[in-house]
């Protein structure tokens, strides 16, 4: 089997559908309180979320050497929007208390949520995996943020529509930055630990 930095896809899969879950369940029931919308989008959170980590785990792996951390990391935010987006839809739809509106809503909520737990998540997740560290603590701290999460979609949703986004934008950058070194130098030890381990392998 081909070895891999980031991890197994199967991993991924497992961890993003359970993120899915209680993102698309929690996060929609703790500020609408409606078991319907909270039901089918933790539902569908966490079938396109297994989908998801498997698929992110084979581009992350093959675009690391490629693509620059910052927009792996502006990348992810943006398909946590149409992740959240998606779920957030179906909830909407399948919800009791707005009806039609409960589409828009989904989707609009859906995605901010989506955009700022993907955006969060991922870069604990990904530098946890490369160092070959236990993402166990990323993910339940995920989850136990995800009845939150909700509330900071609304306000990130709040915030770009007074452009305060733009304040953020260089502390996101830089933090990138500071990230795609961490995860190099974490790469390069990775490699000369494993040549190591080769040249003392029995033969």
């Amino acid at each position: 089997m081909q070895h891999t930095v980031v991890g197994h896809p199967l991993a991924w899969s497992r961890d993003f559908a359970l993120l899915g879950i209680a993102l698309g369940g929690a996060a929609p029931f703790f500020v609408i309180f409606d078991f319907s919308f909270a039901f089918v989008g933790a539902l569908v959170g966490g079938t396109s979320g297994a989908l998801l980590g498997a698929l992110s785990a084979v581009v992350v792996e093959l675009a690391r050497t490629r693509v620059p951390m910052s927009v792996q990391i502006a990348g992810m935010a943006a398909v946590g929007s149409l992740w959240g987006a998606l779920a957030g839809v179906a909830g909407g739809a399948s919800g009791t208390m707005f009806h039609e509106g409960g589409i828009v809503l989904g989707f609009v909520v859906g995605g901010c949520t989506g955009m700022v737990a993907l955006g969060l998540f991922f870069p604990v997740y990904l530098f946890l995996s490369v160092r070959r560290d236990p993402v166990w603590p990323a993910v339940a701290a995920a989850l136990l943020a995800a009845p939150m999460m909700g509330w900071l979609g609304i306000a990130a949703l709040g915030a770009s529509l007074f452009g305060l986004w733009l304040f953020a934008l260089p502390v996101a950058m830089w933090s990138a930055v500071a990230l795609d070194r961490s995860v190099e130098r974490a790469r390069l030890a990775m490699q000369v630990s494993d040549a190591r381990r080769e040249r003392l392998a029995p033969l």
